[in-house]
Formats: C-alpha cells, structure tokens, sequence
C-alpha cells in the first residue's frame, strides 16, 4: 500500500508529551493508562474502509493521471481492511520501557491528502460486510456485487444526509431517485439497465429486500419511476459521543 509513496509522514511523542497534548495529568497513573490505551486502539481497531481516487499509472518514478477517450479523469474505487494509523512502541534495549511513540498516517489518510488521486473522503462500513451479503445472497448468486454495492451506497448517502443537516434537527434518512440512477450507482451494465429493464427493475428489488432483511432499510417503494428508499438510522456508523473521562480517574 505504500511502494509509491516516496516519504511516510511520521511523528514521534513520547507518552508524556502526548498526555500533555491530551491536557490530561502526567502526575496521574490513571491517566497515563487511559491515553496508553487511545493510542493502542488507534493502531489496533480495525475498520473495512471504501473510498474512490483517481487512476493513475507510476512511468520512470512520475505519477501520470489515466484518462478516457474524452480526456476525463478515470477513477478507481478502493476498500481496504486497515486501521486508522500506524503506531509503533518504540522501546529502550535495556530496560524495555516505552521511550516513545511512532504514528503514521494508513494508506486511507495518505490517499485522501495525496494530490495524485484527488480524493479528500473515506466512508467507513462494517468490517464484515462481505460476508454478511453472501450469506442473505447466497454463494455464486450474481446479484452478490450489486448487492454490496447497494450497501456501501447506502452507506455513502446515509453520510451524506446526515453531514448537511441542519444543526439541532433530525435528518429524514429517505432517498428518492429514478431507479435508473440507482441501477449505474451499484455498477449494472448499461446492456442491462438500459435494454432489459424488466430483468434490470427485478435484480433491484431483489437488492432491496436482501437490505431490508439485513436492517438497511426500513422499507422501499416505486413511485412513477421513482424509488423511494427509507433507511434504517440504528444499522449505519456514527462516532460514539462519549462522556469527557475526569482527570485523575483510575
């Protein structure tokens, strides 16, 4: 994930330096364990994460952008099982106390900063989608990728919706779109959606029932063309808000 990038950005803070930073006590036992293990868990967590980026191929050690007949940029979809970054326990050889920290960026970080790929978002779905799809699917059943697909959309909406609400509303977690346009979103051949909408409208109702049957959607409706898609807000990723630690807890 990283042979093209030609410097990691790397910081080093000691535990001190970073309970400091945390405007938390350095005198306080409990608070030194408790950023120990923030920083752990930044390097440990694991997360599925998709994210889309420019294309673009290495010639003699330069990054050229690839391009359609047009003269477009061409894009690429990633997902990537990982954590948020890097850490490294740097340890004395003597004693084997911890002298510092090493934290750098993962390769999501790097893509959504790197000029190259144009990107500056990544979406976080569970980690288990896969495998959650093939079983509602079943193995072999072509509908799996349209399916996954339907997911991260969702996924990627859900987001959406809820980044541009109104400060101290709920947001209404409905899409409505010709199904056409959902039909391109989850990748269905233009053979299909186009010259065989019968088959096309079929895989994706069968789409929608296997999201409503894992929680994404509450319910789904056509309405003149129109599928009105309802999620289900309980089943999408939102941060924890967590109550603030007391300084000095143990």
């Amino acid at each position: 994930a990283y042979k093209n990038v030609p410097e990691l950005p790397t910081i080093r803070l000691t535990l001190a330096e970073i309970v400091n930073l945390a405007e938390y006590d350095h005198e306080r036992q409990g608070d030194k364990e408790k950023v120990k293990e923030a920083i752990t868990q930044l390097g440990a967590d694991r997360y599925l994460f998709y994210w889309r980026r420019r294309a673009f191929a290495i010639k003699n050690g330069v990054a050229v952008p690839e391009r359609d007949p047009k003269g477009e940029h061409k894009w690429e979809e990633v997902v990537e099982d990982g954590s948020l970054f890097r850490v490294k326990h740097v340890l004395d050889e003597q004693t084997k106390q911890l002298k510092y920290f090493e934290i750098s960026p993962s390769a999501v970080v790097l893509d959504q900063v790197n000029t190259h790929y144009g990107g500056n978002y990544f979406l976080m779905v569970p980690r288990d989608l896969h495998t959650e799809v093939r079983k509602a699917v079943g193995k072999g059943q072509r509908s799996t990728s349209y399916t996954f697909a339907f997911l991260v959309y969702l996924h990627a909406e859900y987001e959406r919706i809820s980044r541009h609400a109104k400060k101290g509303t709920a947001p209404k977690h409905t899409i409505a779109k010709p199904w056409e346009e959902i039909a391109q979103r989850i990748k269905m051949p233009e053979s299909v959606w186009k010259r065989k909408r019968a088959n096309a409208v079929a895989r994706l109702e069968q789409v929608y029932q296997v999201a409503k049957e894992l929680g994404y959607l509450k319910s789904y409706r056509r309405d003149n063309g129109v599928d009105v898609l309802e999620l289900e807000p309980s089943k999408y990723y939102r941060p924890e808000k967590k109550e603030e630690p007391q300084l000095g807890s143990k």
